[in-house]
């Protein structure tokens, strides 16, 4: 229980920050070149808006994989349903923005970096999957 409370803190403030922030400045940048309307300079509201955005959907991710790592004993498991589910919501954003490819890959690098974490921590404690 307290490796899945130092993965949950760690994954809140500290990798859900650092992803949203690089996804948005990514984000910011291609909004901004493929608008016909802003100047190239003008990066920062739409930077700021897919961060609150991303980040937000960073925090929510990390609570549903701190309730599945509660709920699922096995290690691989928990895993696979994390990953799944990622990949279900990165194709259903996909298809809904009409193949947004840049869209998709930032959601599913959220689910990419929490498995790290969590196969870091899990490595750490003495523990490969369990």
């Amino acid at each position: 229980m307290e490796k899945f409370k130092k993965e949950f803190i760690l994954n809140t403030f500290i990798i859900s920050m650092v992803l949203a922030l690089i996804s948005s400045w990514i984000g910011a940048k291609i909004v901004v070149n493929h608008s016909e309307l802003s100047n190239r300079d003008d990066w920062a509201v739409p930077f700021f808006v897919l961060f609150l955005i991303l980040y937000a959907f960073n925090l929510v991710m990390s609570i549903v994989n701190y309730v599945i790592a509660i709920m699922v004993n096995n290690f691989i498991v928990r895993l696979l349903i994390f990953n799944i589910l990622g990949l279900i919501i990165a194709v259903i954003a996909w298809v809904s923005k009409g193949g947004s490819i840049y869209l998709a890959t930032f959601i599913y690098l959220t689910y990419i970096v929490f498995s790290i974490v969590a196969l870091v921590i899990n490595q750490s404690n003495g523990n490969p999957q369990k």
